[in-house]
């Protein structure tokens, strides 16, 4: 078998059911062969082992059956750094690298207080992983990564090991902020704490009708009826820590769907009240609503 076999084959699988079928074949030959895809394209008439051209058929296959190719390669690129991925993370999308980009934008060389960077549902830990790549050696900073999964825990630690950051990131399981509420309640100091609330925010419907996110695992997309479930509980904990400590000024990203922010300004407001928090929305690189910022 040849290298040029195995992709006419693989975009013969492929052609049906995926747009970029060409490409992503090249990906996949470019995957199993362990080779980049601009040296695949010029050995086109190169010999491969019998087990390369299986493989690589094997996983067109799966493609073809809308098998994310981040979970088939076991790695997705994300704010110029590649992460480790499977069925138990959510595959890091380009939108989420908004969150990064704000972030970052904070004067954090030229301020004495505090600063706790909590990333809640952290998955592939990505975004956490991210900032602390950036900004570990600017002002005093802590980073904290969130997830109820022990298994999406796994992979951000070795996330984390892969980029030299696991002693950087302290990583806690359980439910939002109730792991980290004690310590954030007894904080002395005056301290800025940020919260990055990349939560499960689609509808049941907006889940049904995409078939390109069904391998995914489904609590870390699905937010309840109006998507969210996971944000009115998020606000209910941050007004209790707030209640007991004001030494605490939070700032919260909040990732959603263009639909939903007026709905989630409604959910804050009815949680703190109207005179606490101020919000603000930015906008993707469609032109859709997909960030909200509130500081309270």
């Amino acid at each position: 078998m040849k290298v040029n076999q195995a992709l006419k084959k693989s975009q013969e699988k492929l052609k049906d059911n995926i747009k970029d079928y060409q490409k992503e074949a090249l990906l996949i030959a470019s995957f199993v062969l362990e080779s980049s895809p601009e040296k695949i394209i010029s050995q086109l008439d190169k010999k491969i082992k019998l087990s390369h051209f299986k493989k690589i058929i094997k996983l067109s296959k799966k493609r073809s059956q809308n098998w994310p190719l981040a979970y088939l390669t076991g790695t997705k690129s994300f704010y110029n750094l590649d992460f480790i991925v499977n069925k138990n993370t959510l595959i890091p999308r380009p939108e989420s690298e908004l969150i990064v980009d704000q972030i970052i934008k904070n004067d954090f060389d030229n301020t004495n207080q505090e600063t706790i960077i909590i990333d809640i549902g952290t998955g592939s830990g990505c975004l956490i992983i991210s900032l602390a790549d950036i900004l570990k050696n600017k002002g005093r900073i802590s980073f904290y990564a969130i997830d109820i999964s022990q298994k999406a825990l796994k992979i951000a630690k070795k996330n984390a090991k892969k980029h030299k950051l696991r002693k950087a990131i302290k990583f806690l399981r359980g439910n939002l902020l109730k792991p980290i509420r004690h310590k954030l309640k007894n904080i002395k100091k005056e301290s800025h704490v940020i919260i990055i609330a990349n939560l499960p925010y689609l509808s049941k419907e907006e889940v049904k009708k995409e078939p390109s996110i069904k391998h995914e695992p489904q609590r870390a997309l699905y937010g309840g009826k109006d998507g969210l479930e996971y944000y009115k509980k998020l606000w209910s904990q941050i007004k209790k820590i707030k209640e007991k400590n004001n030494k605490i000024n939070f700032t919260v990203y909040q990732e959603i769907n263009d639909w939903q922010k007026d709905k989630l300004e409604k959910i804050i407001i009815k949680k703190i009240g109207p005179q606490g928090p101020q919000s603000e929305i930015i906008k993707d690189l469609n032109d859709q609503q997909r960030l909200l910022i509130t500081s309270y």
